[in-house]
């Protein structure tokens, strides 16, 4: 798997909705193996917080949030080049989340990856 840089050649800045869940682990597991790459910003979960604190220290996280509503906070920050949205989302809040994810000028359509999970599937 290739990455390119983000500006100025540095690390891809990301932030994982959903971290705690099997795509969110994954997720993690690639910037384990990438951390000159990817750097983590940001992380939330539903409702494993133990788990995300876990991951939070690990990363050097310093925002976080719990469940969507919060979660939607770590979306317009302006020092994130990709979302990975591995949270389990009704239909509104996926298009939420990518309208927030759109209108930022850093984070482009071709960098919001949205995984199959719905909670109403």
């Amino acid at each position: 798997m290739a990455f390119s840089d983000g500006p100025d050649g540095r690390a891809k800045r990301i932030v994982i909705l959903g971290s705690t869940g099997s795509i969110g682990r994954q997720t993690l597991d690639v910037c384990r193996m990438h951390p000159d790459k990817l750097q983590v910003m940001g992380l939330s979960c539903h409702s494993h917080i133990r788990l995300m604190e876990e991951q939070a220290q690990e990363f050097q996280v310093q925002a976080s949030a719990v469940g969507v509503e919060e979660a939607l906070s770590l979306l317009e920050r302006d020092d994130v080049d990709v979302v990975v949205n591995a949270a389990s989302i009704t239909d509104a809040q996926r298009a939420q989340i990518e309208d927030i994810v759109k209108r930022k000028a850093e984070v482009q359509a071709e960098n919001i990856i949205i995984t199959l999970l719905n909670l109403s599937e």
